[in-house]
């Protein structure tokens, strides 16, 4: 009896418990709703910062460990290291002779030029062709030629220096007379066609030559004096005693005040006949008188026929 009483107060408490839930409404429903979702919350463990850490980096690195296993075949390789030692060297090559040389490119041209043994390499139309095979030799000599052309030899040249100072009054023209030959290293001297005392070149052939002339002035004029435009000073080289057009070389500077020493610079290249002469002659059209310092030169030399 007391048994059915205890189940018939626990079915009456059910039926009263399921009748309060009814009769809630659904705002106060789901505030109970998350109070209970809170309270199971806060019974779940939590991690320290350092387990948080350590998860992280384990993430991070799982991450980079996919990244290597999904790379294909063709990724790019890293950077190149350095490099190995260098090897033994090899052996010396073979000394091969030109005439050795010129015999393998003659064979070689032999070989494809069999049925032709004349090309028309002519120097003028209607003459006598060359053959192939010796201008081919004749040219690999001149490509393959390990000596140089020999130097053609300057039949005449000379250098000479003035020896004393020479002087030059106003509105006069003066040949350069009484030179000497330097002693010192670099003169030079070929043929004997200089007569060094008139200051003369003596042409031995017929040709062209080509002649220098450096000239160093001196002059004593007041800074005050006022010139004109048209003082100068001109140097000349000249085919006997004529300097006129195209049988001269010519130099022109004004003279200034305020530079007491100045030069002249005549070079050029003349056509002169055998035995005919070639000088230095300096005109001073000034109102003062200039002089011509003894380190003034003369040279030429022959350049061709």
């Amino acid at each position: 009896m007391a048994l059915v009483q205890k189940i018939y107060i626990m079915v009456i408490a059910m039926l009263v418990s399921n009748c309060v839930m009814a009769d809630q409404d659904p705002f106060q429903r789901f505030l109970n709703q998350g109070k209970k979702a809170t309270t199971e919350s806060s019974k779940a463990p939590t991690k320290s910062p350092f387990s948080a850490w350590k998860d992280f980096l384990e993430k991070a690195k799982e991450e980079e460990r996919k990244k290597l296993q999904d790379c294909p075949i063709t990724c790019p390789a890293g950077p190149k290291g350095a490099g190995g030692p260098p090897g033994p060297p090899g052996l010396p090559g073979k000394n091969i002779a030109k005439a050795d040389v010129i015999a393998v490119i003659r064979e070689v041209f032999e070989e494809y030029f069999t049925a032709t043994e004349k090309c028309g390499l002519c120097v003028k139309r209607n003459q006598s062709s060359v053959n192939i095979f010796t201008y081919i030799t004749k040219k690999a000599q001149d490509h393959l030629s390990f000596s140089k052309a020999p130097i053609a030899v300057i039949p005449s040249a000379f250098h000479m220096e003035l020896h004393s100072s020479i002087n030059i009054d106003h509105g006069t023209r003066k040949l350069l007379t009484n030179y000497v030959q330097p002693s010192h290293r670099g003169a030079f001297m070929r043929g004997n066609g200089v007569d060094v005392k008139k200051g003369l070149f003596i042409a031995p052939y017929s040709a062209i030559y080509r002649f220098s002339g450096l000239v160093h002035l001196h002059h004593s004029i007041s800074p005050s004096t006022i010139l004109t435009r048209n003082e100068h000073v001109t140097a000349y080289i000249c085919i006997d005693f004529s300097c006129t057009r195209n049988r001269s070389i010519k130099y022109v500077s004004g003279i200034s005040p305020n530079s007491r020493q100045f030069t002249l610079y005549a070079d050029g290249i003349l056509y002169v006949e055998a035995g005919h002469t070639v000088g230095i002659y300096v005109e001073n059209i000034s109102g003062h008188s200039i002089t011509v310092q003894q380190r003034t030169s003369f040279s030429g030399h022959l350049v061709g026929a």
